[in-house]
């Protein structure tokens, strides 16, 4: 006679999607089930210059770049020099990830608004360390649920442009204030 096998578990309801994430990225090495970045992917590629894997020092090396990406880990250290807190933070993207470091002064201007697996679109500059690229952060903008970005627009004016235009720049952003930071460079 073959006894009856029955499961008696609890009905319990399943865990959120960014907990279930965050476990599996912790447990597996890996996401699973989908990408805490899926729903800001679109988002990301309207404000970022490049994907993580598409940066070259010899192409990027000397120009601000905007990526995009996931804040990965977040390490503060005190320096040893002046005794202030600074970080250092792994960004992931879909393509891969890289290093940051967030200097004094920035960390400073930064740290109530980062935290870790929360995306954002990462101002700076490209490095090189120990034959590895890194990123030296300026700024960074949280990406709100729903795909809002509290980021500043970069226009990038060329040396050289008429008087006329740089004016009528001027005119056309004092008329039209709006919420975001513009940057020119």
């Amino acid at each position: 006679v073959a006894a009856q096998i029955s499961d008696n578990l609890p009905d319990i309801p399943e865990l959120p999607k960014a907990e279930r994430l965050k476990d599996e990225k912790e447990l597996l090495g890996v996401y699973l089930t989908d990408h805490p970045l899926a729903a800001a992917f679109e988002v990301i590629s309207q404000f970022t210059d490049l994907t993580i894997s598409e940066l070259n020092m010899l192409l990027h090396g000397n120009r601000k770049i905007r990526l995009g990406g996931i804040l990965a880990s977040l390490r503060p250290i005190i320096t040893k020099n002046s005794n202030k807190e600074m970080a250092f933070a792994k960004l992931q993207d879909k393509t891969g990830s890289i290093d940051m470091v967030l200097f004094p002064k920035t960390y400073d201007a930064l740290k109530a608004k980062i935290a870790v697996d929360r995306p954002y679109i990462v101002k700076g500059k490209l490095d090189e360390r120990d034959d590895e690229l890194c990123y030296i952060v300026e700024d960074m903008d949280l990406i709100e649920p729903g795909g809002a970005v509290l980021a500043q627009d970069i226009i990038e004016i060329p040396r050289g442009t008429d008087k006329e235009v740089l004016t009528k720049i001027g005119q056309i952003l004092k008329a039209n204030p709006g919420n975001q930071k513009v940057e020119i460079h």
